[in-house]
């Protein structure tokens, strides 16, 4: 800006992508103090600018509009399928009866024919005189333009030159005085072109980046220079000397051949060149290889490696290479090594470090969920994610797209209720989260697997069933809001008794979102023309997203939804398509990646690997260097006559991608950091990095050295890191290796130094219970001492870590699992205990949702009620005399203790299992009577009758002091985690009392700990619960048998094993 233009002339900057044009913003202002009166633009915007000011109303950018020509090119498709000369295409769209691969194979067509106006504009203009025939695809372009208004960019090129080979005085309209592009990596030669026609009239100024001051236009790859080798006659000597290859340095010959043809092409254009280039000081490894580059030298000049001190490439961290197990980790490990650079260095700020991956979607949440966390004193580092998609970062554009795929979905409960998740949709039903919660519960209460109804299912060619559809499931939930009656039918529904009170006015409004989600799905199933989808979308946004107005997070839908309604008259496209053509079609017009504009913000950038991303900047980092993912392949179409004769320039997403790696090189300032996947979570078996990783280790150690040590270079800079953060290798003094995760500093640390110490989830216990945290009822009391773990993370903490009651089925069960299988034989032996008959039962079950359909559900439950009836009929004789229901409630030194028995028959309270006896069975038939003793009012006999045994208890006098030391232990339980556990705890329990020669404890103790942690059956150790307080390491100790015995000795004491029944 050392020659600014006029006041009142505008500066047209031509750049890249909008995080450019917002980095150029920032640095312009801070140099300038102010920045106005710009204009940024992009390379095919520019071109139509300079085009109209020669040619004016002839270089509109949306002559050849990608959306429009595809929709113009598959109407052609469909108009000539019969043509002979289109016989291939024909052939391939034969069999598509969604129009999905007409709609692919016409904008691959257009894009290819967007590259060969860029790439081949004399083979187009050869097109359009005949002068030159390529079978369909000439023939198909001239149908395509032809009867267009004006001409495209080729012939428009064309036409400028005419035009100034004539020497007619012209004076272009509107053109800027002066044009500048910026930090563009690569233009094709097509640009140029236009650019040289521009700079007989305005100044133009190319800045760009060339990581060398010597001209490297005519070096070669390796590949390149054995390619040439071998054909060459053979003579005598070195054949590089006598053939005057030039390789230069490794590589920027290896990975520049993009930037190579950009620049042979601008110094071929005759333009004025300025120098400004600056030689990197060689004071780190990574500024000696910038250096390397800029020289066009191989490490050390001459012969020989450079050589660098042990002490020197330990201390030098300027080149960082890690290899983990996975993405998260990747994460972990940078977080990290952004944490320690921050302490290290006071100077440098979030801002200075840049971080980019092939694939920023794939991190994005590994980033949030440990970026965006703050504990045990590490501070929060400020962090952006740009470049995400859109579908990724609004959840009402995503819903949007649930929606449409609704149908594919086959209705499922999952997918309807995932719908009701944004925020926008409950917002226009007037729904909260706590509202959808229940519903929620409410499907999976009444058995919603899939389907809207038996009609439903018969449009698909499956028998018409309608349990499990969402018909069945709603009917149960109407029915139980007028009738609260869950043990009979009417007319052939099974009332749900969750409903209740205000719960109707939700139920009423959840069923209008079904209602309008059911009407969506069948106008989906429907083709239409352009026009009409655009009304159906407007439909769909107007039904289940607008109430008044558009919300802001769903408007670009809305505007795709009126570019669609244009592109019929425009593309003149009248044909029908289908949901998944007009799916796939808003893929790309909606779901973009985001326009970077965020790109710079003065906090950590996380971004894509996109060209000129790595400007400047003091630290760069890059994950997910994986040998699939970077660089890309590049995979040109089987047509693409461009690969049939590649010329100088032509493109390769491969060589960008590896000239887009070497600008990242020569810009990271102070450090540079490369990550990988490069260990198998599964077997940890080595895995390949990307190929430009594997180049720039080669290259280090061929080309640097230790002084005096056969040790290569590349063994202190790679690092194969351990799978959890919390590897002792990780606070060993001098292993090379740390981590600021601090939640587990203290034990692994510990661990790793061979010192004994518990891990703790919670660093002090919670406070006391209060007065209303002090009713307890009986199978409350028994479910804590089964597993004080998850109830203290339930009830205190109210976190939930087994989420299996929230799943959702989607499909019916042939068979029922074990659990659903344990629920039908409860409900059935319940049903033979209250004599209901076994037709009636079996109509309440079927009208439940909880058998298989048909013959399967016949069978299935014919089957368990012949095996409970069996079991049943052996004890049916005791349940004679039933008694009233008994009415619990003790007071127990400040704790109330309720529950009821309605199971006491001839004065003995009978429990019934179809089963083996569990713990959990133990203690509620033992707990329930202590309360009863300890009421006063029962003297009798407690069973417990199981398919493993029957077990007994009498009356027990000092109930009350057993019930006060299990209430104790309650009370310190849900202050503390305590080393009860649900099977090792009885496992130790049985052992110790089982009567068996030798020491009980010791028995015990062995066959505690293989019930604690079995990799076969599933031990406690594989508890959430008890992991998340306990830990991975924690060991059965002295606290588990003291706490173990305490619960457990008075009911084994007590305990008859083999009662008389």
């Amino acid at each position: 800006m050392t020659s600014p233009l006029p006041v009142m002339k505008k500066e047209t900057i031509v750049l890249q992508s909008m995080g450019m044009m917002k980095w150029l913003s920032v640095e312009m202002s801070r140099r300038l103090g102010i920045w106005s009166n710009y204009e940024y633009i992009f390379p095919n915007r520019m071109v139509g600018n300079i085009l109209n000011s020669f040619l004016p109303g002839k270089g509109s950018e949306r002559f050849f509009d990608k959306d429009i020509m595809t929709w113009r090119c598959a109407g052609l498709i469909l108009q000539e399928k019969n043509n002979a000369s289109f016989s291939e295409l024909a052939s391939y769209i034969k069999d598509d009866s969604t129009g999905l691969k007409l709609f692919q194979i016409s904008s691959k067509i257009v894009d290819l024919y967007d590259q060969y106006m860029t790439f081949r504009p004399e083979m187009i203009n050869a097109w359009d005189n005949g002068e030159v025939t390529s079978g369909w695809q000439s023939d198909l372009w001239r149908k395509l333009t032809g009867g267009m208004n004006g001409d495209h960019p080729p012939a428009l090129l064309y036409e400028v030159y005419n035009i100034l080979k004539s020497g007619d005085i012209i004076i272009p309209v509107d053109l800027p005085e002066r044009i500048t592009v910026f930090g563009i990596s690569y233009l094709p030669m097509y640009h140029l072109n236009i650019l040289r026609a521009a700079s007989l009239y305005s100044d133009v100024n190319l800045f760009i980046l060339n990581p060398s001051s010597e001209y490297w236009g005519n070096i070669l790859t390796e590949k390149e220079k054995r390619r040439i080798i071998s054909t060459s006659p053979i003579l005598p000597g070195d054949p590089e000397d006598y053939l005057h290859i030039e390789q230069g340095n490794v590589l920027l010959a290896s990975l520049g051949r993009v930037g190579r043809d950009f620049l042979f092409n601008i110094f071929m254009s005759d333009l004025d060149t300025v120098e400004l280039f600056e030689e990197p000081e060689r004071k780190s490894l990574l500024s000696m290889i910038q250096n390397d580059i800029y020289t066009m030298n191989n490490g050390k000049p001459g012969q020989g490696r450079f050589a660098l001190s042990e002490v020197e490439i330990v201390k030098d961290n300027s080149i960082i290479i890690n290899s983990c197990h996975s993405s998260m980790r990747e994460v972990e490990v940078l977080h990290d090594y952004i944490l320690e650079l921050l302490n290290n260095d006071k100077t440098l700020a979030p801002g200075d470090i840049l971080v980019m991956s092939p694939d920023i979607e794939e991190y994005s949440s590994s980033i949030q969920g440990i970026f965006g966390r703050s504990s045990d004193g590490v501070p929060r580092i400020p962090f952006r994610i740009v470049d995400r998609k859109l579908k990724n970062t609004s959840v009402a554009v995503e819903t949007f797209f649930k929606i449409l795929s609704i149908g594919d979905e086959r209705f499922t409960s999952s997918s309807l209720l995932a719908i009701a998740d944004c925020d926008e949709v409950r917002e226009r039903f007037n729904l909260t989260s706590e509202d959808m919660d229940k519903a929620g519960r409410w499907v999976r209460e009444t058995a919603v697997f899939w389907g809207i109804d038996g009609e439903y299912k018969e449009e698909l060619g499956l028998p018409g069933i309608v349990e499990n559809t969402w018909k069945f499931g709603l009917n149960r939930m109407l029915m139980g809001g007028i009738m609260n009656c869950e043990d009979q039918t009417s007319m052939g529904i099974l009332p749900y008794s969750g409903i209740e009170g205000s719960d109707l006015q939700i139920l009423g409004r959840f069923i209008t979102l079904f209602n309008s989600l059911r009407e969506i799905y069948y106008m989906l199933s429907k083709d239409y023309t352009l026009a009409e989808w655009s009304e159906v979308i407007t439909f769909i946004i107007d039904s289940i997203f607008a109430d008044e107005e558009i919300p802001a997070p769903i408007i670009p839908v809305s505007d795709a939804a009126l570019k669609i309604r244009n592109l019929q008259s425009e593309s003149v496209f009248t044909e029908k398509i289908s949901i998944g053509v007009i799916r796939e079609y808003l893929d790309k017009a909606v779901l973009e990646s985001g326009s970077g504009k965020d790109f710079v913000s003065g906090s950590l950038t996380f971004c894509e690997m996109l060209p000129m991303r790595s400007i400047p900047s003091r630290v760069i980092c890059i994950l997910g260097m994986n040998d699939s993912a970077f660089p890309r392949k590049s995979r040109a179409l089987s047509f693409d006559l461009t690969s049939e004769s590649p010329k100088r320039g032509d493109r390769s997403v491969r060589d960008e991608d590896r000239y887009l790696f070497l600008e990242t090189l020569v810009s990271a300032r102070d450090h540079l950091y490369l990550s990988y996947t490069g260990q198998s979570l599964s077997s940890n078996n080595q895995l390949n990095p990307s190929v430009v990783i594997s180049e720039l280790i080669e290259y280090i150690d061929e080309f640097y050295e230790i002084e005096n040590s056969d040790k290569k270079i590349s063994g202190y800079i790679v690092k194969a890191h351990r799978i959890q953060p919390y590897n002792p290798v990780y606070f060993l003094p001098g292993s090379g290796f740390f981590t600021y995760q601090g939640s587990r500093i203290d034990g692994a640390r510990s661990y790793a130094l061979s010192e004994k110490s518990e891990y703790r989830f919670m660093g002090k216990s919670l406070p006391s219970l209060i007065d209303e945290e002090k009713n307890i009822s009986i199978s409350g009391l028994a479910a804590f001492l089964i597993n004080p773990s998850k109830a203290l993370m339930n009830k205190r903490l109210g976190l939930y870590l087994d989420l299996r009651s929230d799943e959702y089925i989607e499909e019916e069960p042939f068979t029922p699992d074990f659990l659903d299988q344990y629920k039908l034989n409860s409900a059935i032996m319940d049903s033979l205990r209250r004599g209901v008959s076994r037709e009636n039962h079996f109509e309440l079950v079927k009208a439940a949702g909880e058998l298989p359909h048909s013959t399967p559900g016949v069978i299935t439950y014919d089957s368990s009620f012949t095996q409970v009836k069996n079991f049943y009929d052996r004890f049916s004789y005791l349940l004679k005399d039933k008694m009233d229901r008994v009415i619990i409630d003790l007071d127990l030194d400040g704790f109330t203790l309720t529950g009821a028995a309605d199971n006491i028959y001839g004065g003995k309270a009978i429990f019934f299992r179809y089963a083996s006896a569990k713990g959990m069975d133990l203690l509620n038939a033992w707990i329930t009577h202590l309360a009863l003793c300890a009421s006063g009012n029962f003297t009798g006999e407690t069973l417990l009758i199981s398919k493993s045994g029957s077990f007994s208890w009498k009356d027990i006098p000092e109930s009350r002091e057993i019930l006060l030391t299990l209430i104790d232990i309650y009370e310190e339980g849900m202050t503390i985690p305590l080393p009860l556990f649900p099977k090792s705890s009885l496992k130790f329990a049985v052992t110790f009392f089982d009567g068996k020669k030798g020491e009980p404890g010791i028995r015990a103790f062995k066959a505690a700990s293989s019930s604690f942690r079995n990799s076969f059956t599933g031990g406690d150790s594989d508890d959430p619960y008890v992991r998340k307080f306990f830990g991975d390491s924690y060991t059965l100790s002295d606290q588990f048998r003291k706490y173990t015995l305490k619960v457990y000795t008075p009911l084994f004491e007590n305990i008859n094993m083999e009662a008389e029944i």
